[in-house]
């Protein structure tokens, strides 16, 4: 069977998300190079994104 593949950052980045309400500081992450699909994305959080099986 094909395992299902989940992103363990999607919890982080909803948490990112949800208290990114100022949006200076939205248009500051967003201004960094290699931002990549995940605009909100910081180089902490992403340091701890990595893929586990969804049992």
């Amino acid at each position: 069977y094909e395992e299902e593949l989940i992103p363990i950052c999607q919890s982080f980045l909803d948490q990112r998300l949800s208290y990114l309400e100022d949006k200076e500081y939205a248009a500051f992450l967003n201004s960094e190079e290699d931002s990549g699909d995940f605009p909100y994305f910081s180089s902490s959080i992403e340091s701890i994104c990595g893929w586990i099986s969804k049992s």
